[in-house]
């Protein structure tokens, strides 16, 4: 099983851009103008305006960013509604005060909806440091992610049929989103295609009542096919057994 490296991981996460719940992007590292170094604060604009405005398009900036955490929104809306001096204190300390708390939540939240690999990565970084969550935000969560991803694939390779394990086999020799494609539909597409062989199987195998029944399950849904496979095959089974014995009985 091929492991990444963080670098490669970062790479496989930036082409992906996926938006979801345990990959966004974290306050910390949202980007986006007042996001980042708060700027030295200037004497006077050349426009005239005083510094407690320029602190003021930064902060509502902030809070205009879709990528600022719950925390450091409300703070900076807090610092807003106060003095010029709140909004400086804001600037200076409390944005970074907030964003270390929107990043141990992000990092909570993460860890609900993760595999055993994130979960460990979670804990270990929230027993950290801020960098340590910083770090598990940035990288660490794609690295967690991309080895339970590695597993649950190997695990659904050791109980799938054959289209399951070939494309189990094909996905973990790829890496990368290879694996997560596989997860998310190419495991689908192949147990599709392993369960009509099954149903041509049992046909094959079974008396006219299986055989009408697994024709009707393979002109209909993938559904309808699992239907035949968990209920439908046995059901038909058993009429034709039933009609078997009555046959038997009239010949006596």
């Amino acid at each position: 099983m091929r492991k990444l490296s963080v670098r490669g991981v970062a790479l496989v996460a930036a082409a992906a851009a996926v938006p979801t719940l345990l990959f966004g992007v974290p306050a910390v590292a949202a980007g986006g103008e007042g996001a980042g170094t708060v700027p030295a604060r200037p004497a006077a604009t050349a426009a005239g305006h005083d510094a407690g405005e320029d602190d003021a398009a930064v902060i509502r900036r902030m809070v205009e960013n879709p990528y600022t955490g719950v925390g450091v929104r409300e703070a900076a809306q807090k610092a807003l509604d106060g003095t010029p001096e709140d909004m400086r204190r804001f600037l200076e300390t409390g944005q970074y005060q907030a964003r270390i708390a929107d990043d141990q939540v992000r990092t909570s939240q993460i860890h609900s909806l993760g595999g055993p690999g994130v979960k460990a990565a979670a804990e270990k970084a929230l027993r950290g440091g801020p960098r340590d969550v910083v770090e598990f935000l940035e990288s660490g969560q794609y690295v967690a992610r991309l080895e339970d991803d590695q597993v649950r694939t190997a695990q659904i390779h050791s109980l799938g049929g054959p289209e399951v394990k070939a494309a189990a086999q094909k996905a973990l020799k790829e890496g990368g989103d290879a694996v997560g494609r596989f997860l998310e539909t190419g495991q689908h597409a192949a147990r599709i295609k392993d369960d009509r062989a099954r149903v041509t199987q049992i046909a094959q195998a079974g008396g006219i009542t299986v055989k009408a029944a697994a024709r009707k399950a393979l002109a209909g849904t993938p559904d309808d096919v699992r239907h035949f496979l968990d209920v439908g095959h046995y059901q038909a089974h058993a009429k034709d057994r039933a009609a078997e014995k009555a046959a038997q009985a009239k010949r006596r």
